[in-house]
């Protein structure tokens, strides 16, 4: 399936944060119940977004992701949810031994994992992990 665009969510504890691709329009509401349906009608009213012609995606946080996932299963709409266990282990150690800062490199993995995401289905096609081939 085409999808016309695509809201990729950073998912904490407290907050969601909503980037809205091709038009690159950012949100930010809490991550309970109201703060979900502020999210869907800003979508609807301020972005003119045909939310059944739209693909969700973001990380799988446990319980902070959960109430997301009912919303948007319950109202019929395209998600894919990101596996965290999908984070290179090796990559993110290297930056941690090299000096760098742990959130940074968080959130350049979490960064690489969406625009993979978007790639596949931009493109229609299954991800193939070619890492996994290489010696």
């Amino acid at each position: 399936m085409d999808f016309s665009t695509i809201i990729g969510i950073d998912v904490s504890k407290l907050t969601l944060d909503i980037h809205v691709l091709p038009d690159r329009q950012v949100f930010k509401t809490e991550n309970d119940p109201p703060g979900i349906k502020r999210l869907l009608c800003w979508l609807e009213n301020e972005c003119q977004v045909n939310l059944s012609d739209s693909l969700f995606a973001f990380e799988y946080t446990g319980f902070y992701s959960y109430q997301l996932a009912v919303h948007l299963q319950d109202r019929g709409y395209s998600f894919v949810i990101l596996p965290r266990l999908e984070l290179k282990r090796s990559y993110y150690q290297k930056r941690i031994k090299e000096g760098k800062n742990k959130m940074s490199t968080q959130n350049i993995i979490r960064n690489k994992l969406i625009a993979r995401i978007f790639a596949v289905v931009e493109r229609g096609t299954p991800y193939v992990d070619l890492m996994k081939y290489a010696s």
